[in-house]
């Protein structure tokens, strides 16, 4: 027989844990310690554990705390099984409260996204942009440069913006496994900035970067973020859950991945910007990762604290994912103003965030909020491909190699 520990380990059947628990019972019930009597309550304990289960089975660790309550109770141990009961409670499993030791982890599952990110580490300086200035120069058509341009705009937007969530994630759920995911984000963060404003840069996309925020459907945009950013501060750990999955959903797994999608699309019909896709696929799995991040952060405080996922909070994150919807398809109403491209149609990419919304709601349990027709499925599949991290977080152990470090152009002026 096994036993199944809060952290999620399973490690074989120890007597021994329920005699020290009984003791420690005792202790604080300020009458002794009563050994043949804990022996006597072990002994009970274990015999209804066994009755119930086999050599093979697997017992969750809440089950048999509540089989020695019983078994104190049954032998009229009220004042014993009641200080059981507080000692219990003062140690379930709570993300909010406050724990300064390393070790023993209390969430050793969550380090996988450090791994993750470590495994897919990059800087922008590795990518040489020499062939995508000359498609966007030369190769392309108007309509496709301004599809391009507005799409590598609306992306550095948002990456320079609203993206420090994660680097005070540790404050508000202070254990050292979640604020050294955080810190990883973090920097993952600052280098994702970096590379698109290098990106902007090398493109000659300075001046049109400046005047972004003030386009009409920047500024919507830039309203439903700070709406899901509207709590990201709040000391009430309510208010913070509820931050948590609007950043996670909103910011982190909707609002660029039209955009990333349009991008990649050119280098996956027309061998096109090359590099640029490179650091959009790096980035699109990363962001990726952190969406999957904060929503295990949602499962742990619903696990740990039921009736905050009531009905009025998830029509709450409903709406907001309507206006982000909204606000969303505006930026590409604005991407395609006056155009259209047969590389990246814009019916494909309206499909492709339809149906990233509704993974979203598919993440947080919520019915889906648009229709995706069977087409746009097919049509988007390439790309969702590439994204989606499996749930071990292991989609990194492959690491993208499709491009040369530090990639030299060559032209007549470089050989001579």
């Amino acid at each position: 027989m096994k036993v199944i520990k809060k952290t999620g380990l399973v490690e074989p059947f120890d007597r021994q844990k329920i005699y020290d628990a009984i003791v420690k019972a005792m202790v604080g019930c300020d009458k002794g310690v009563d050994r043949s009597l804990a022996n006597l309550i072990a002994e009970q304990s274990v015999y209804n554990i066994s009755h119930d289960a086999s050599d093979g089975d697997v017992v969750d660790v809440a089950d048999i705390h509540t089989v020695v309550e019983n078994a104190m109770m049954h032998l009229g141990e009220y004042d014993l099984a009641r200080e059981y009961i507080t000692y219990r409670e003062s140690h379930r499993p709570d993300v909010f409260r406050p724990r300064t030791a390393i070790k023993p982890y209390e969430y050793p599952h969550l380090l996988g996204f450090v791994d993750a990110i470590r495994q897919s580490y990059w800087i922008h300086t590795e990518f040489n942009y020499a062939s995508d200035i000359q498609d966007m120069k030369v190769n392309m058509s108007e309509a496709d440069r301004q599809i391009v341009t507005r799409a590598m705009l609306a992306i550095s937007q948002i990456e320079s913006a609203v993206k420090t969530f994660w680097g005070d994630v540790g404050k508000h759920m202070p254990k050292p496994e979640i604020a050294k995911v955080g810190a990883t984000f973090a920097e993952n963060e600052v280098r994702h900035e970096d590379a698109y404003s290098n990106l902007i840069e090398e493109m000659g996309l300075n001046a049109e970067f400046e005047t972004i925020q003030e386009v009409p459907a920047i500024k919507n945009r830039i309203r439903y973020l700070e709406r899901a950013n509207m709590f990201k501060n709040s000391e009430d750990p309510k208010e913070f859950f509820e931050a948590i999955i609007l950043f996670s959903v909103l910011v982190e797994n909707i609002s660029l991945f039209s955009q990333f999608f349009i991008l990649m699309s050119y280098n996956q019909h027309a061998n096109m910007l090359t590099k640029i896709s490179n650091a959009v696929e790096a980035t699109s799995k990363e962001e990726n990762l952190h969406a999957l991040f904060g929503v295990a952060l949602i499962d742990i405080i619903k696990e740990e604290n039921p009736s905050w996922w009531d009905e009025n909070i998830q029509q709450r994150v409903v709406e907001e994912i309507k206006k982000a919807v909204d606000a969303e398809s505006s930026i590409l109403d604005w991407i395609y103003e006056g155009v259209d491209s047969e590389i990246a149609p814009l019916d494909v990419v309206e499909g492709y965030l339809n149906r990233r919304v509704n993974y979203s709601c598919n993440l947080l349990g919520l019915p889906e909020q648009t229709h995706l027709l069977e087409t746009h499925k097919k049509e988007t599949q390439w790309f969702e491909d590439e994204v989606n991290v499996s749930k071990d977080n292991d989609n990194f152990n492959k690491r993208n190699t499709g491009y040369t470090k530090r990639a030299q152009s060559v032209s007549a002026e470089d050989l001579f």
